[in-house]
């Protein structure tokens, strides 16, 4: 008997390479600070030279037509890990931002206070049809496109202690199994201190 197959109507396509972006703490799905996928760990982007052609390279790398505007640092909070990029020069047309001129990857003198963001055209390309084979690989592929953080349709806001600490990037594909959800609303959850660096695990 062949094996069970899912069909799914989503937007991210393969697994995470180096050069892969995603947008974090943003309000909506397509604002955001900027981060870079890089050997494995996840770094920003110092806003040094940052203008709308960089802003440009970003959304289209994730999938939205255009850029509205390219966000100093501040807005959406500091990052964590390496900041990969600094002084980048981009012509707008590369395909990611490790390929733009920059100071060299790993190289910056900035602090993640100078995080750079942007706000990208709230509208998407046509989704991909992909054909996912349930038995073995839905589950690692439903985990990477939540971890990729790119072309989510919904915000988890984590609240810590009666105040909001996190919003998350998540995917209503990912949580359409959850009995009590409904589609047409973005989720809110209480977390202790405790359990609040636990909670992006939890949800993938």
């Amino acid at each position: 008997m062949p094996s069970p197959y899912l069909f799914i109507n989503v937007m991210y396509s393969h697994w995470l390479q180096t050069g892969d972006m995603r947008l974090a703490g943003g309000k909506r799905s397509h604002e955001g600070r900027v981060e870079v996928y890089i050997a494995g760990v996840w770094g920003t982007v110092c806003d040094d030279g940052w203008d709308i052609k960089e802003a440009i390279v970003v959304c289209r790398h994730l999938n939205f037509p255009s850029a509205r505007e390219a966000v100093d640092g501040g807005r959406y909070g500091p990052g964590q890990g390496p900041i990969y990029l600094d002084e980048l020069n981009c012509l707008g047309t590369e395909t990611d931002l490790t390929k733009c001129e920059s100071s060299g990857l790993g190289i910056s003198d900035c602090k993640h206070a100078e995080d750079a963001g942007v706000v990208c055209a709230n509208s998407t390309k046509k989704p991909v049809e992909l054909f996912v084979e349930h038995s073995t690989t839905i589950s690692g592929f439903l985990g990477e496109l939540f971890e990729s953080g790119r072309d989510c349709d919904l915000i988890l806001s984590v609240v810590v202690e009666n105040s909001t600490v996190e919003t998350i990037c998540a995917h209503k594909l990912i949580l359409s199994l959850v009995p009590s959800w409904s589609s047409e609303a973005n989720l809110s959850i209480e977390v202790s201190s405790k359990c609040q660096p636990h909670v992006a695990y939890f949800v993938r």
